[in-house]
């Protein structure tokens, strides 16, 4: 009794973790693998659509959150077989995985154009997009999950100090009950300035020195959201559950630690392969960037103005010289989608791509391989011709007849 809402979320915790996230990861992987294959088929002003600048950066952006889906699923089930508690990892996957498939489904819609929208057989990505709320709204729908649960509900309670010094503060009643919460308290302190120690030092070196630049990276990431993390706690304690803005923001800081890390652990598993390197630099420039993006809305909306700038001066001494991927890395990963390669196969592992008559996903790309084919110097008039056919079949909608209905 009086445990319900604790019990909901552990019940809740294995089906963010599990169902929605493998789902999200999989609709990615054929949303993707398809829209990369129609943007190399479908032509305009007599070239590729795919040559066209705004078309790679939706399809860049379509392979890093590809990457990352698959990546997460990956790193949140294993913890789960080790028996782990996933409360947390299930909110920032469920959240973050089924928010950019939402994203990707609009970029497989935009791309397609009107083969997008003109419902029937032929139609591959309609069905997914219309799938996306279902995913975004169940098991906690993506509001609640971002504002309340991720910080707020959960890592709170992962913190190495601060749920224990509540605890204790509720038992003071003897000697020994305040020498504790003294020690845990002095413990709490060191560890803060710790944190904002190594976040100053690691702003101003802008740990160029390190070979592991992403891990680097990521240490400094860690140590400035410790920092805030309790800086936050301290100036709102138990209000901070109201302050969802907030909240969503110390969670998106946790989420995009978690997920770049399973960037990292995903690319050395799988032997760190030369071909993934632009995808792998692209993913993790684009989640830092969102990382420090949402540390300046943090400090530029802290209550005390003063004090925000102070903070601003402790973990971003020099600014957050971290953008996203520029244009170049934009077009190198895009291409990665343009034709088969090893990255595209595993950006795509375990989605039906299986070229049978019904899938029209896998016919895609057999008809990429013969246009492909056809477009090399030693192509004959006959293959340039059967070319022309089946790029003809892909971008073509159906017709129905109205006297069928």
């Amino acid at each position: 009794i009086g445990q319900g809402w604790r019990m909901l979320v552990e019940c809740l915790s294995v089906g963010r973790a599990i169902s929605l996230p493998s789902t999200a990861a999989g609709m990615a992987k054929t949303l993707t693998f398809a829209t990369g294959a129609y943007a190399r088929i479908r032509r305009q002003f007599k070239q590729p659509i795919s040559h066209f600048e705004g078309i790679e950066e939706v399809l860049a952006r379509m392979a890093g959150s590809t990457y990352v889906a698959e990546a997460a699923r990956i790193m949140t089930a294993a913890s789960i077989d080790r028996g782990e508690s996933i409360s947390v990892l299930g909110a920032i996957v469920k959240y973050h995985l089924t928010e950019r498939v939402r994203k990707i489904a609009n970029d497989a819609m935009d791309v397609h154009g009107g083969k997008g929208i003109m419902l029937g057989p032929r139609n591959y990505t309609a069905q997914q997009y219309q799938s996306t709320p279902i995913i975004i709204t169940t098991e906690g729908s993506n509001i609640l999950t971002r504002c309340t649960i991720i910080f707020s509900q959960g890592a709170l309670q992962a913190h190495p100090f601060f749920f224990k010094e509540l605890k204790i503060a509720n038992e003071l009643n003897g000697k020994n009950t305040v020498s504790d919460f003294d020690n845990i308290l002095m413990q709490h302190i060191k560890h803060t300035l710790s944190n904002v120690m190594r976040a100053l030092w690691m702003g101003l070196t802008q740990i160029r020195w390190s070979r592991h630049h992403y891990t680097k990276q990521l240490n400094r990431a860690s140590s400035t959201f410790a920092f805030l993390a309790d800086v936050y706690l301290i100036t709102f304690g138990e209000k901070l559950k109201t302050k969802e803005k907030i909240s969503g923001r110390l969670g998106d800081l946790l989420s995009m630690m978690y997920l770049a890390s399973c960037v990292l652990k995903r690319y050395e598993d799988e032997g760190r392969p030369t071909e993934d390197k632009y995808l792998v630099d692209w993913i993790m420039q684009d989640t830092l960037s969102i990382f420090w993006n949402q540390v300046d809305e943090l400090l530029r909306n802290f209550p005390n103005r003063w004090f925000g700038f102070l903070l601003r001066l402790l973990v971003m001494p020099l600014g957050k010289r971290v953008y996203k991927p520029n244009d170049v890395l934009d077009h190198r990963v895009a291409q990665l989608l343009l034709s088969p390669n090893p990255t595209r196969d595993r950006l795509s592992k375990g989605a039906y791509l299986t070229p049978e008559p019904n899938n029209h996903i896998g016919l895609l790309d057999i008809a990429l391989q013969k246009i492909l084919a056809a477009e090399k110097e030693s192509a004959n008039e006959l293959q340039k011709r059967e070319a022309e056919e089946i790029r003809n079949e892909v971008i073509t909608v159906d017709h129905f007849d109205p006297h069928d209905f």
